[in-house]
Formats: C-alpha cells, sequence, structure tokens
C-alpha cells in the first residue's frame, strides 16, 4: 500500500472522501504539480542538451571525414611523388658519378691502388698466421671485380692482383666429394688459374687434416689440383695442418717432389698436435733446389737439406726436443744460410759427433737463452760462424755459457740484444762482465730485465787496454734495475770525452743511451740532466758524425723526444 492508499484507503473506490481526505488530497497534487513542473523544466534542459550534442556529433562526424579523406588522398600524393623521386635521385647519383674525380683516374693508377691494397691485404694475413693458422681469406680481386664493369675489367686485366691464392679446404671439402669435376673449389681455382696469367703465385692452404678430412685423402686430391692449375709458377707455400695424420698423404713427394719455381715454404702444424709427431716426409720438396726461406711451426725437417740459396731457416718448436748436431746436420748443406730465428728444447746426446760445422755466412741468430747454456759446450766445440753479427738470446740462461758462445762461435757480434729473466725478488748481478770481453767488436748492446752493477759500466770506462767493446756507440736498458747511477755516469763521462767520434777513434764516442722502464728510480733528475748534458754535448775535436749526436741519441728515447738519456 503506498502512501496516497493509507492517506485514503477509498482511491479505488466510489466512496466520497471525508473532509480531512479532501484536504490531503489537496495538499498532494499541489505538491506532486510542483514536481511535475521540474521535472518537465529539466526534460526539456536534457532534450535540448541532447539535440545540441547531435548536432556536434555530426559536425564531428563531417570534419573526421573530411580530415580522413584529406589524408587518403595527402598519402596518394606522397605515394606517387615518391615514385617520381626515385628515378630522379638515381639519375642525379648517375650523373654525379659520371662526374666523380675517381672516373678520371688513368687506369694504370688505380692498378697501382688495387696492387698496394691486395698486397697489404695478404702481408696483414700473413703477420697475424699463427699454429692454429686463423688467416684470413684474401679475396680483394674478387671485391673489387664487384664495384663497377670498369674495375672488374681492370682487375681482370692485372695479372698480378691474382697472384695470392688461399683456401680453406673444409669450406670445400662436402661439394668437392659430390661432384669432383664442377664444384666450387674448382671453379674458384680456374678462375684464380686463368686471371693470374703467367705470373708467380702465392698459396696459402688451411684447415688440412681438419676432422671433415683426418687422414688428409681429400685434401691431397685437392692440393694436387691445385699444382696442376698454377704448374710452374708457385712461388711461395703456406700449409696450415690441422691433423698429423694428413702430413704424409699431402706432403709426400709424389704431390711435392716436383716443383721447382718453389722459393719460400711455411708449413704450420696445429698446437694441439703433440709434439715430436709432425716431421716432412723424405723426399718431400726434393726438385725445389731454389728454396729461399723454410719456416716450420711444431714441425720439423728431419732430412738433411742440400739448398744453396737458402738463406732463411726459422723454426718454432718450443716443445720440441733437438740435439745441437742433428740440428746443425739439417742446415749443414746450405751454404747461404744468414738468418736463423729458432726455438726448440735442448735433447742431451750420449755418443757426440765429430763433425765441425761451419756456417760461413750466417749473420743473425735469434733463440733462448736456455737453449744456448744446455746445447752452448757442444755448439762451442762443433760450430763456428764468422759473420754472425746480430745475436738476440731471451729467457733463463746462465750468463758464463752465453760468454763462452760468443767467444769460440760468434766473435765477431756487433749487434747483441739479451732479455735474461731473473726470478722475483732476485738481486743479484749477473756476470755481464764476461760478454763484454768475449764480444770485443760489439757495437750495439740492448739488455733487458736485469740488475746491471757498477761493475759493468766500470768494465765500459776503463782506458786503454783493458777498456772492453772499443767499438760500441749504442746502449740501451729496458726494464733493468742499475745499482750504481754514478759508475753509470763516470761510463758516460769517459765515453763521451773530447776526441772521440763515432766512426773512426778508439775507442768509438758513445751515441745512443737509452734508458727505459728503470725499475727502482735510483737515476735521479741530477744525474739524468747531468748525463743528458755529456750524450749531448759538442766538442771541437769531434768529427761531423758527433755533432749528430743528440739526434742519434732520439734513437731510443720514447718519453722525451729532445733528450739523449729516458729514465721512465
Amino acid at each position: 500500500m503506498n502512501i496516497q492508499e493509507s492517506i485514503n484507503p477509498n482511491l479505488k473506490s466510489n466512496r466520497v472522501p471525508s473532509s480531512d481526505e479532501v484536504v490531503a488530497l489537496r495538499s498532494l497534487i499541489r505538491a506532486e504539480t510542483v514536481a511535475l513542473e521540474s521535472v518537465k523544466t529539466s526534460l526539456a534542459q536534457a532534450e535540448g542538451e541532447t539535440i545540441t550534442a547531435s548536432k556536434r556529433v555530426e559536425e564531428a562526424r563531417l570534419t573526421l571525414e573530411a580530415a580522413l579523406s584529406a589524408l587518403s588522398a595527402a598519402q596518394e600524393t606522397a605515394a606517387t611523388l615518391s615514385k617520381l623521386l626515385e628515378p630522379i635521385e638515381l639519375s642525379i647519383r648517375q650523373k654525379k658519378g659520371i662526374l666523380h674525380p675517381l672516373r678520371r683516374f688513368p687506369p694504370e693508377l688505380l692498378l697501382e691502388i688495387f696492387q698496394y691494397r691486395i698486397d697489404q691485404d695478404e702481408w696483414d694475413r700473413d703477420l697475424e698466421a699463427d699454429l692454429d693458422g686463423e688467416w684470413g681469406i684474401c679475396d680483394g680481386p674478387l671485391v673489387l671485380s664487384a664495384v663497377s664493369s670498369r674495375w672488374r675489367n681492370l682487375v681482370q686485366s692485372k695479372d698480378t692482383l691474382w697472384r695470392h691464392f688461399n683456401v680453406s679446404l673444409h669450406n670445400f671439402i662436402p661439394k668437392f666429394v659430390k661432384s669432383p669435376t664442377s664444384n666450387p673449389f674448382i671453379d674458384r681455382l680456374s678462375h684464380w688459374a686463368t686471371l693470374s696469367g703467367e705470373s708467380n703465385v702465392d698459396i696459402s692452404i688451411r684447415k688440412i687434416g681438419d676432422k671433415s678430412d683426418p687422414d688428409g685423402l681429400k685434401a691431397a686430391v685437392m692440393f694436387r689440383r691445385i699444382l696442376i692449375s698454377f704448374s710452374g709458377r708457385i712461388r711461395r707455400m703456406q700449409m696450415l695442418f690441422a691433423g698429423s695424420d694428413a702430413l704424409i698423404p699431402v706432403l709426400g713427394p709424389g704431390i711435392t717432389g716436383d716443383i721447382p719455381s718453389l722459393r719460400h715454404l711455411s708449413v704450420h702444424m696445429s698446437e694441439a698436435v703433440s709434439p715430436g709427431i709432425a716431421i716432412i716426409p723424405t723426399g718431400a720438396f726434393r726438385e725445389s733446389q731454389h728454396l729461399q726461406t723454410i719456416q716450420l711451426r711444431n714441425s720439423w725437417w728431419s732430412q738433411r737439406l742440400q739448398l744453396q740459396e737458402l738463406t732463411t731457416f726459422d723454426v718454432y718448436n718450443p716443445y720440441w726436443h733437438i740435439s745441437p748436431q742433428g740440428f746443425l746436420k739439417t742446415i749443414a748443406g746450405c751454404s747461404n744460410l744468414r738468418h736463423m730465428p729458432i726455438e726448440f728444447d735442448h735433447k742431451p746426446v750420449v755418443v757426440q759427433s765429430r763433425d765441425f760445422f761451419q756456417l760461413e755466412n750466417l749473420e743473425s741468430l735469434h733463440t733462448t737463452c736456455e737453449w744456448i747454456t744446455l746445447a752452448g759446450p757442444i755448439l762451442d766445440q762443433c760450430m763456428i760462424a764468422p759473420k754472425l753479427t746480430n745475436l738476440e738470446l731471451y729467457g733463463r740462461g746462465e750468463v758464463s755459457a752465453i760468454a763462452e758462445f760468443i767467444h769460440s762461435v760468434a766473435p765477431n757480434v756487433r749487434q747483441l740484444r739479451l732479455g735474461l729473466q731473473q726470478d722475483q725478488g732476485d738481486d743479484t748481478a749477473f756476470d755481464l762482465v764476461s760478454i763484454l770481453r768475449s764480444a770485443k767488436k760489439l757495437v750495439e748492446f740492448a739488455i733487458d730485465n736485469v740488475l746491471v752493477d757498477a761493475a759493468f759500466f766500470q768494465a765500459l770506462g776503463e782506458e786503454g787496454s783493458n777498456m772492453s767493446c772499443p767499438l760500441l756507440t749504442s746502449l740501451i736498458f729496458k726494464d733493468v734495475t742499475i745499482t750504481d747511477p754514478s759508475a753509470l755516469l763516470q761510463m758516460v763521462q769517459s765515453r763521451t770525452r773530447p776526441g772521440l767520434n763515432g766512426e773512426t777513434s778508439i775507442p768509438r764516442r758513445l751515441m745512443v743511451l737509452g734508458i727505459q722502464g728503470e725499475k727502482q728510480g735510483e737515476i735521479n733528475a741530477w744525474y739524468a740532466q747531468q748525463i743528458d748534458e755529456l750524450m749531448n754535448r759538442e766538442d771541437d775535436g769531434q768529427s761531423p758524425m758527433a755533432e749528430g749526436c743528440s739526434n742519434a741519441t732520439n734513437v731510443a728515447t720514447e718519453i722525451e723526444p729532445d733528450q739523449a738519456v729516458t729514465v721512465e
């Protein structure tokens, strides 16, 4: 029951209301009339707002449609203009390309630039080669050929641009096995063989005997193809082996026995292969009698070499044990040998041979102090190198053995670099004086990482017949400890006194003095200044050579280029 029924229960009947009910009903009618008017007013306002909002929506819709239409038209215009823009830009680029100064380069100049770039790439690649042979691909001719038809014609017209052929066999073996007569390897080889014309060729072959061809049989077939394609023109050959089992199949005399044009040979065996295994097969390269350089890495040539034109024998087998006499027998037939950078372990022998080996043209030897120490007693008795003037030794060893080696084997050494290793905390000075007494013709002496005492400088500063190394003009110290800087100063004063020069006087004037990375810092500013003044002074009695002393000392100066002595 609503409120009206509670006030007048006869609303749904025909009963005549009482006077109280009439008053109440009239009061309700008045209230509801007010409420009705209020609702009508609000409704009218809401309807007005609805009409206004509808108009705005319609206006916005029309505006949006116009904007969308404009957007679509703009997009179509932009697409059309873009299509027009591309050919115009291409036309401009083409015309600018025609006007580019590079087009006016004479073909001869372009070919010189190409040759330099390709040779430099090959040089860099060769420098980065190591035991595991991470040699880069030298594809310079192919890259240049892809630039333009003009460049391609130029590159293909110059045979020397194609003189470096190198290949990683494992990249080509799968397709070569499937089709031995038509595959990327044969295509590459034929391309290079044709365009290299009659020029000599350098060959570099990597990853021989890896897991794709462990026994090297496939590599041997491919290598034979290379030799046939460049027959008579192979000047240099680098071979990188990933496994030792491939060495004999690939380098056997049946394949390498007839390469008379070969001048430079490098055989690298991966350091993952145990030492003492990789031996060059007997008869390999037997017709390569004009070899000038041989480089061996973790491999060895046990047969006796009879190579009259060989000038460099470079061996790096740090874990191989090779006897001194076995080594000398290998190179005894190489009468023109001049340079030997070698490193391997000493192999003692029970019965010593009485053979004597005269390396009459050997000029430089770079090896370890340890090998000279252990093999020295044998070398002193069976070897002489009268023209050995450049000696570089590094590592641990005994100074007395080194001095005896110089005295007996290399009495004419003129340049000596000694990099001895000293135990940390060891403050014992090496007997460097014994080396000075042995190397009487020494001109340049470089010393690394040792303790130098006063006796060394006193021996150099003595006068008369007791003076050591009277021809010495250059003295370089690096990472050394100088115990007595006053002795150094006295030596410099003696070897720069008036009347000495760097050409004819006895003793020679000290022209170069370098001290780099001095450990203890004992040479203070006062000593450095005094030594500087002595090294740079000019005397009336000096020859014109001495007038350039200040410039000569800059050779050893890295920190202070205007000083004769550098103390870091």
